[in-house]
């Protein structure tokens, strides 16, 4: 079931009081910031555009929603490394942190992956998002099969992306990913059990095909999952609020609460 839909790329250019506006309307809209050395540059705000958006939706009791931070480039490569400080002063604010590299290049192994997201939830209480695609299936499948650091399963998600923000549709959607595991109890017996990863998807969506896909995608998963649209909410490569409210409009329908 629908639970969350993901709007990615305020920036500098975004005018904060219609988040406002938009967010008390549609509470289970998640806003998406991107964050990359390219900070500055249209989709990429800089850190004083985070704060600013931060402050409107403070100011306004009545404002709910949720923000993840979607991490791009480099920037992947500083937080492997153990460089926190290139995250956004105001990072205790976000619920949930993208990561997004292509494994095909950069080759990352498992275990520095694996102790990444661990170190994201315990200093920082974020849920972390790995994209599934072609470049990343088999990087997954063995986060997936990884017993030391993923017991914390609320906060490992899953996106299945194939398009990176370029609108690029998908026309294959998978039912929600699973982990399967074992562990021994104080007796000494080996259990084995199986446990469903949150499930959000992207690429190609928009105000236009976004009923369609839902009831797809609503056939597929019976579990709560979440959408995220980027460049189908954009004009001339600037958020769209029009694109945006229709868009929310279409899935408030297919939203539900648990």
């Amino acid at each position: 079931m629908l639970n969350r839909v993901t709007i990615t790329g305020i920036d500098d250019d975004t005018k904060m009081s219609d988040i406002v506006s938009i967010s008390k309307k549609y509470p289970f809209v998640e806003w998406g910031l991107l964050w990359s050395k390219s900070n500055g540059r249209p989709r990429y705000p800089v850190n004083e555009t985070v704060s600013s958006f931060f402050n409107e939706i403070f100011d306004d009791e009545d404002c709910s929603c949720s923000t993840s931070l979607h991490v791009c480039g480099s920037f992947v490569d500083d937080l492997v490394n153990g460089h926190f400080d290139i995250l956004p002063s105001d990072i205790n604010y976000f619920q949930r942190v993208q990561l997004n590299f292509n494994n095909e290049v950069k080759k990352y192994c498992v275990d520095d992956l694996a102790k990444l997201k661990d170190s994201l939830y315990r200093n920082f209480g974020l849920n972390v998002i790995f994209q599934y695609n072609e470049n990343n299936k088999q990087i997954i499948k063995e986060l997936l099969e990884e017993n030391n650091y993923f017991f914390e399963l609320d906060s490992f998600n899953i996106l299945q992306d194939s398009s990176g923000g370029k609108g690029l549709f998908n026309n294959e959607w998978f039912p929600s990913f699973s982990r399967d595991y074992s562990y021994e109890d104080d007796d000494g017996i080996t259990h084995y059990t199986s446990d469903d990863i949150y499930t959000g998807y992207a690429g190609g969506l928009n105000p236009d095909n976004v009923e369609k896909e839902l009831n797809h995608i609503c056939k597929i998963n019976f579990n709560n999952f979440w959408i995220d649209v980027e460049t189908g909410v954009r004009t001339d490569n600037k958020l769209d609020f029009n694109k945006i409210v229709n868009f929310l409009f279409k899935s408030k329908a297919f939203i539900k609460y648990k």
